[in-house]
């Protein structure tokens, strides 16, 4: 999907960064044992992120 969008809207390295930066905050605010660790779910924070700040 990322790649499919970075052909319309966003560049796959500003995913990259973002994604990186949003496991980076999960990881700081939180025991790295947490059960509620969900790789997708910072996914599709990230990309929604990309995807507000691209316009």
């Amino acid at each position: 999907m990322a790649i499919a969008l970075s052909k319309q809207a966003i560049r796959v390295e500003d995913f990259r960064q973002t994604l990186m930066a949003t496991i980076k905050e999960w990881e700081n605010t939180h025991d790295l044992n947490d059960p509620n660790w969900d790789y997708y779910q910072c996914w599709l924070t990230a990309l929604e992120t990309v995807l507000v700040e691209s316009g």
